[in-house]
């Protein structure tokens, strides 16, 4: 919220209360942060949003994290990212989801935003 809040860009975050007491191995979590990372650059940079919500839910022993704007959008080459589309950071994350056994879904078009989420299991 707050690097996005530098750019401008007011960011909502929707959490659970309490978090189920939960190791989270450190690739999960490292796999995770930089794909939200990446999300939110791509925000920054690419999306012209002016707004932007990130949502964490926990349910039947899967994590769903959706990172959402309301930018231009853009055309996706595939309904999964390839490595045919713009850039390489939609595959890396494509990629860190299924490393993680989980996957990764990307809802666009443009003048539509972007909605990117990730459903991963809990270990």
């Amino acid at each position: 919220m707050e690097y996005l809040g530098n750019h401008g860009i007011p960011c909502e975050a929707d959490t659970p209360l309490h978090w189920p007491g939960t190791f989270i191995p450190g690739d999960t979590r490292r796999n995770t942060l930089l794909s939200v990372k990446e999300c939110l650059h791509n925000i920054v940079k690419h999306a012209k949003a002016s707004h932007a919500i990130i949502c964490l839910a926990v349910h039947n022993g899967t994590t769903r994290l959706t990172v959402q704007d309301n930018g231009v959008g853009f055309m996706l080459a595939a309904t999964t990212p390839s490595p045919n589309n713009t850039g390489m950071g939609l595959q890396t994350m494509y990629e860190r989801a299924v490393a993680l056994g989980g996957q990764l879904r990307v809802i666009t078009a443009p003048g539509e935003g972007t909605r990117v989420e990730a459903i991963l299991p809990m270990n």
